[in-house]
């Protein structure tokens, strides 16, 4: 089983709230809503269209957006377009691609996608878990001790960080200047980061006999059957050599 893959464009819409701008009722519970895709789960047993809901206090926030271009130019349809939407930060099921129908609604969404898949515990997949990748070395790879150099990558949430206006701007913009030749942001709102760790040659003046190392990456699993939000220490077995 691979690792999954991790993307990111520059996506450009309108915010959900702008849209729905005349639409919320006094009683608005969640938003509903529906892609042009329809099939037949097969624990189901029959046709349905993909349908996912979002609480009224996340749909009403500056970030969610009906997005209609991708990278520059409109949305191809196996990006969802020509419309679909975007919850920064969420795992991919809750921005639904070919948007076709909205609704406010007054009471939870109940729906096969919100109770039966894409849940955990019961409750549907919201926030993205953070997650950490060895790149390098690569599994199985045969290395001298004093040239282990251990490389990867971690995607976490994150928040756009803005100085303060105060009389040490200039020490908190060096700092945000630094943070971010190690952190990127992106349109996700996910940021990914290049983790780096020498380990120094081995002082002992006995030379070590070549031996399997595992190496970890941190992250942690919360055990589900269907394996949704898997984040789980991956090892990296690789054989170090004196």
């Amino acid at each position: 089983m691979g690792l999954g893959a991790v993307g990111t464009a520059e996506w450009t819409g309108v915010a959900l709230h702008s849209v729905m701008e005349r639409a919320w009722l006094p009683t608005a519970v969640e938003v509903l809503f529906r892609g042009a895709d329809e099939g037949v789960p097969k624990d189901l047993g029959t046709r349905i269209a993909y349908e996912r809901s979002l609480p009224i206090d996340v749909a009403r926030g500056d970030d969610v957006l009906v997005a209609y271009a991708m990278n520059g130019k409109p949305i191809p349809p196996e990006h969802g377009g020509p419309l679909r939407l975007l919850v920064p930060g969420w795992y991919g099921m809750a921005s639904v691609k070919w948007l076709a129908q909205i609704q406010v609604l007054d009471r939870p969404f109940a729906g096969f996608f919100q109770k039966d898949r894409y849940v955990i515990d019961g409750r549907p997949l919201r926030a993205i878990e953070p997650r950490a990748v060895i790149t390098s070395p690569a599994e199985g790879a045969d290395v001298s001790w004093g040239q282990l150099d251990v490389r990867g990558y971690a995607w976490f949430r994150s928040r756009t960080a803005r100085p303060h206006r105060s009389h040490e701007k200039r020490r908190n913009t060096a700092r945000l200047r630094q943070r971010f030749r190690r952190t990127r942001r992106s349109s996700h709102g996910m940021s990914s980061a290049s983790v780096s760790r020498s380990i120094p040659a081995n002082t002992s003046h006995r030379t070590p006999r070549p031996t399997a190392t595992a190496i970890h990456s941190r992250s942690r699993l919360r055990w589900n059957a269907l394996g949704y939000a898997n984040n789980a220490v991956r090892p990296v077995r690789i054989r170090v050599r004196g």
